[in-house]
């Protein structure tokens, strides 16, 4: 796009779209890295189609008509993207409860060699960056 013609919307929103069906696609199969590593590609085309909207007074027909299959996906998008948060924050429950345990059962023992009890067990973090 040169500064004088206008912006391609219709190629912008087959863009995200395209981007949103591939994300909806791994969330939908719960595959975490593969929805991550779209992220950049799903930034850039938002960022992309932002400043094309924000430079158009009036989107085309057919920029609206593929504006509300772009609602239609992102709407499917966030209700994945929190199916999957929510899974992932019952599996860190479920982690986080197993680890007491497991050290109990295990007989964790401190440098002394000798058994460490619960009130002295360590302190154990997790985290996840996305």
């Amino acid at each position: 796009m040169t500064p004088s013609s206008p912006p391609d919307l219709p190629r912008l929103i087959a863009e995200i779209c395209a981007v949103l069906q591939d994300e909806n696609a791994a969330l939908d199969r719960l595959d975490i890295p593969t929805a991550t590593s779209l992220v950049p590609r799903k930034l850039a085309a938002t960022e992309a189609l932002t400043t094309a909207l924000a430079s158009t007074p009036s989107p085309p027909a057919i920029a609206k008509a593929q504006l509300e299959a772009l609602r239609s996906l992102s709407a499917d998008n966030k209700r994945l993207l929190e199916r999957a948060m929510a899974a992932q924050k019952r599996l860190l429950a479920i982690i986080a409860g197993a680890v007491p345990k497991a050290m109990n059962e295990a007989g964790p023992y401190g440098s002394s060699g000798r058994a460490i009890s619960p009130k002295r067990m360590p302190a154990i973090a997790m985290s996840q960056r996305v």
